[in-house]
């Protein structure tokens, strides 16, 4: 029992006023589904942004350029190769006139590596597509079937070129 003592001119008269705590305030049932709702809200708010997210980051690729953003090797179909800026039509060879295409290595497991010419096409959005490739002296094939080595039949697979091939320079020997 606690006791409360008044101030003012009751207090001069002596009477004191008793208070008695029936109960104590607890929160009650619906306040704390409540909470726990919007915590159980609040959490998978959070995991379907870091999914999004995460399938965002997955689909694009840092530091990847498309066709018209690198400068790639040309060859026509006279031999003549050279460099420059990726584009979807074919260039025509200044020496020969004959249209040109984009060239890489693919390779195979077992006979090494061979030339592979390459078509592209604008995709939906703009940006150029893979759509065809050959081996030289052989038929265009869609891209997506691949090229195959013409010896064993195996699919041939992209060479990654070193980027640190052919723009390193020779060292000089000292004093020489």
């Amino acid at each position: 029992m606690l006791r409360f003592t008044p101030q003012g001119d009751r207090a001069a008269s002596g009477r004191h006023t008793s208070v008695r705590i029936v109960r104590h305030r607890t929160i009650p049932r619906a306040a704390w589904v409540s909470l726990v709702v919007i915590a159980v809200a609040a959490v998978s708010l959070f995991l379907v942004f870091l999914l999004l997210r995460w399938q965002a980051d997955s689909a694009t690729v840092p530091g990847k350029r498309t066709l018209t953003e690198a400068r790639v090797e040309y060859k026509c179909e006279a031999g003549h190769s050279w460099k420059a800026m990726g584009q979807v039509e074919p260039p025509t060879c200044a020496a020969c006139g004959k249209p040109a295409h984009p060239v890489g290595s693919f390779a195979c497991q077992e006979h090494g590596t061979f030339e592979v010419a390459a078509r592209f096409v604008n995709g939906p959005d703009g940006i150029p597509c893979l759509f065809e490739l050959r081996l030289t002296g052989e038929d265009w094939v869609p891209a997506e079937k691949g090229v195959v080595c013409p010896r064993c039949g195996l699919r041939l697979l992209r060479q990654r070129e070193d980027p640190l091939s052919g723009s390193a320079r020779k060292r000089r020997k000292p004093g020489g």
